[in-house]
């Protein structure tokens, strides 16, 4: 018998490289704690047995099997399987089957080491009865799921154990085939019937015969005079539509004339509409050019807007710094200190006492805050008031900070890179108080230190803002301030007094001639504005004339339309008259040749010589209106048509009633009284079929009987002894219905101290122990070589786990002949089982142990079985 020799896993789920584990033909454990991975060692062998659902697998996808190492690209799986008794089809007495994995989930299969289908390698593992999706295979959930099929489905379990689905096919065969004898059966009696019918309705047939051929021929007769009436007023018609034609054709002529006339007035109007075109295009372009003077006038007034408020702003800018100045010419910066200290309570200083710079970096970080290096820095709001009010008092002026309202300049996103760029951020290299941080950050934010200017071009201007060692300082808005910068002690320390009055007086006589600029461009806007009224009004005008013309052009066209429509209407009718006379001579000559025809059919079955020459009269009668073009109203006036028509109708409705006619019901009578005799022999033919079939389908059913109730028999023993054997109570397999069990399930009757009771009164262990006693019975009607089991000893107790263990180890060392008999040396099955039991552990053969490390499994092989 072929058993499993070794498994060697890599790469898989948790296991991280190659491992080789030797598998011992007897009992196999695998223990370890909750998370540890063996678990996986089960899905490695239904991996490489051939199972295709990942899902089984407790995985998403088949790519989800290979480690999670993003490094590890695949994964394999591989078996031994020991060949000695030669039993697979192979000289080697170890075949490998391998089975491997990729990131992009493409599987394939090797056997010796050779690419193979994974179907011939599923044909190979069935010689030795190795089945991945069979019962042998118990993994986690899969006890539950056997306690909860229903009776139906546990029927199933054994029918599919025994193999009588090729009965349930040979019975569908027959079945369909009975289906075929019958259906042919209900076919020859429909047939025998409706012959039976055919013959006795033979004499009633050809009555209904003789009289369809008088009604015929009375209504034929009928037909024709009511031909010749038609034909007689549709000549008629042809005269009058003729006339109407000639009519219609001087109407045209009259038409064609009118349209030519109003194509010549149409042309005159659209001369006049292309003159006035020329004169708008003319008016549009003067307009135009007074509209691009009228925007050069608003752009140059918005210029003009702009530079007076920015020389507002220099006034205003130039006043602060002769306010600074003043406050340094009247005190010393010391003095003013002390003397806002003493009225004050939270004035700290300016902000040059406050911070202390780096003296590599002096130059740079004033230049960034310039003249603020003055402002007078205090706690809150009410401080600022007071400084104000002392100011106000000393004719002094000053920007004040109070701490509790500044706000940090927001940081830039991409400091910290630009910053590695340059030589660091300003806020850096200044020094202060802790409690200052923030007035350094509202000074400074995230302006960078950089070499020169040739260290801010690399950064980038514009990106940041930036100052240069030489005190070169870059904005955000891309301006660039630089030159000369006094670096001495004293100019940084005692700041020049500069007289800025002849600048502001510069600035404001500039304003004045701004705003006279002003005033003379608003006086031109307002002279363009007045000329396009006047233009407006004018192209208004043309476009009313415009109107006017394109409007009476328009009535024009829509009356050459209404009368082009006309002559349209006239063609049609005309052509609609013609072929109406085309249709009518097609009619009657078609009609002649039916009516030839229907009156020799009549004269077949008429014998009335009488009648016969009525019909040809009308013929005749027929023909000669249709030469005749001279006709009078006289011709049809003493004729009821109405009482023809009626008379038509009348025939045709006795002709209905008659239903369908056989004009061979005589011939056919004898053929169908010799086809009767022939369908009388074949059912008795197909009668005899019908037997045989439903024989076989008997001998079949009880045949599939027997051989269900024989492996019911022995899986229903096993069942009870087994369970016996690995529990504390006893139970039996039942079928809901004995004398044909296919028509319903199978059911557990479980006894515990001689009371019966339901499988769902058991607890979750109990219900695992019936779910293994089914599966080893079915097992022992038809072993496998080996079991795997994943953790079906998880919801027993311990005293049941060791009642499981003795039996496990029995079933390993017990042997089977070809009968399923049990003997002493012939081979027993391997057991391969996932535990966290170690009850398990003494019972053996074979015990590995499982465990994590660093997410991912290790295994070791227990020293003597331990």
């Amino acid at each position: 018998m072929v058993y499993l020799s070794k498994l060697t896993i890599k790469n898989f789920k948790s296991f991280a490289g190659v491992h080789e584990i030797p598998i011992d033909n007897n009992f196999t454990l695998f223990v370890g704690p909750n998370g540890s991975g063996k678990s996986n060692i089960i899905d490695a062998l239904c991996f490489v047995l051939g199972k295709s659902s990942a899902k089984s697998m407790r995985a998403d996808q088949l790519d989800k099997l290979i480690n999670q190492n993003p490094a590890i690209k695949d994964a394999s799986v591989s078996i031994d399987l020991d060949n000695s008794d030669l039993l697979l089809p192979f000289d080697e007495k170890t075949i490998v089957i391998k089975r491997t994995i990729n990131r992009n989930k493409e599987s394939k299969y090797f056997l010796n080491g050779k690419k193979e289908q994974r179907q011939k390698i599923l044909e190979i593992l069935n010689i030795a009865n190795i089945d991945p999706d069979g019962h042998n295979i118990v993994l986690q959930n899969d006890l539950l799921r056997i306690i909860l099929l229903s009776d139906l489905e546990k029927r199933k379990i054994i029918e599919d154990l025994c193999g009588i689905a090729t009965f349930d096919g040979k019975i569908e065969i027959s079945r369909k085939k009975l289906d075929c004898v019958e259906q042919n059966l209900r076919e020859v009696n429909i047939i025998l019937r409706e012959r039976q019918k055919i013959v006795e309705n033979y004499e009633k047939e050809r009555a209904k015969f003789e009289k369809h051929q008088k009604l015929m021929s009375e209504l034929k007769k009928i037909d024709l005079t009511l031909a010749k009436i038609e034909l007689i007023d549709i000549k008629k018609e042809q005269i009058t539509k003729k006339k109407e034609i000639e009519e219609r054709q001087k109407n045209l002529e009259k038409i064609d004339l009118t349209l030519k006339e109003k194509d010549i007035e149409a042309d005159k109007i659209r001369q006049k509409i292309d003159n006035l075109n020329i004169q708008i295009k003319k008016k549009f372009s003067g307009k135009e050019t007074s509209g691009n003077k009228a925007i050069e006038f608003k752009y140059k007034l918005e210029n003009n807007e702009k530079e007076i408020q920015r020389k507002k702003e220099r006034i205003d800018e130039l006043k602060d710094i002769q306010a600074t100045q003043t406050i340094q010419q009247v005190l010393p910066e010391s003095s003013i200190s002390k003397e806002l200290k003493k009225i004050v309570e939270g004035y700290y200083g300016t902000v040059g006492e406050l911070l202390r710079f780096d003296s590599q970096y002096t130059l740079p970080l004033k230049m960034v805050i310039g003249r603020q290096i003055n402002n007078i820095v205090v706690e809150r709001d009410l401080d600022a008031k007071k400084v104000i009010e002392w100011l106000k008092q000393n004719r002094m002026r000053a920007t004040i900070l109070p701490m509790s309202l500044i706000k940090p300049q927001p940081h830039h996103p991409n400091e910290k890179n630009l910053s590695m760029q340059a030589i660091g951020l300003c806020r850096d290299f200044v020094n202060c108080d802790p409690y200052f941080g923030k007035l350094v950050d509202f000074l400074y934010g995230s302006t960078l230190i950089v070499t020169d200017f040739d260290g801010g071009c690399k950064i980038g201007i514009g990106k940041i803002r930036m100052a240069a060692l030489d005190g070169t300082l870059f904005s955000t808005s891309g301006a660039i301030s630089g030159g000369f910068a006094e670096t001495s002690k004293k100019a940084q320390n005692q700041p020049k007094q500069v007289n800025y009055d002849e600048e502001i007086k510069k600035l404001e006589s500039n304003i004045i001639s701004l705003e006279k600029e002003n005033s003379q461009i608003f006086k031109q806007i307002e002279t363009l504005q007045k000329t396009n009224q006047t233009q407006t009004k004018e192209d208004q005008q043309l476009f009313d004339q415009q109107a006017q013309l394109q409007f009476e052009r328009d009535e024009i066209l829509k009356q050459k339309d209404s009368t082009f429509s006309k002559k349209m209407e006239f063609h049609r009718e005309i052509n609609e008259k013609k072929f109406r006379v085309e249709e009518i001579e097609n009619q009657i000559k078609h009609l002649l040749i039916d009516v030839n025809k229907d009156v020799k059919d009549v004269a077949d079955v008429n014998k009335d010589v009488k009648d016969v020459a009525d019909v040809n009269k009308d013929v005749k009668d027929v023909a000669d209106v249709n030469k005749d073009n001279n006709l009078k109203e006289e011709d049809t006036s003493n004729i009821d048509i109405n009482s023809l028509k009626l008379q038509r109708l009348q025939l045709n409705i006795e002709l209905s009633q008659l239903g369908s006619i056989n004009s061979v019901a005589s011939q056919e009578c004898e053929v169908y009284v010799a086809k009767y005799q022939e369908i009388i022999e074949n059912k008795k033919q197909i009668e005899e079929e019908k037997k045989e079939v439903l024989n076989i389908i008997s001998d079949i059913s009880l045949r599939k009987k027997n051989i269900f109730m024989q492996a019911f028999n022995k899986v229903s023993k096993l069942f009870t002894k087994i369970l016996n054997e690995i529990s504390f109570f006893e139970g039996e397999i039942q079928l809901k219905n004995e004398q044909d069990p296919f028509l319903d399930g199978l059911s557990f009757v479980i006894s515990k101290k001689g009371n019966i009771f339901g499988i769902n009164a058991f607890s979750g262990g109990e219900k695992s122990l019936v779910a293994i006693a089914l599966i080893f019975a079915l097992q022992g009607y038809k072993p496998s070589p080996f079991y795997i089991f994943d953790e079906i000893d998880a919801a027993l107790d311990m005293k049941v786990s060791d009642k499981l263990g003795e039996y496990l180890t029995k079933k390993a060392n017990t042997k089977f002949d070809e009968t399923n008999q049990e003997i002493e040396d012939i081979h027993h099955p391997q057991i391969i089982q996932i535990s966290h039991n170690r009850n398990l552990v003494e019972y053996a053969s074979k015990v590995y142990g499982v465990t994590m490390i660093n997410k991912v499994s290790q295994i070791y092989e227990l020293p003597n079985g331990k």
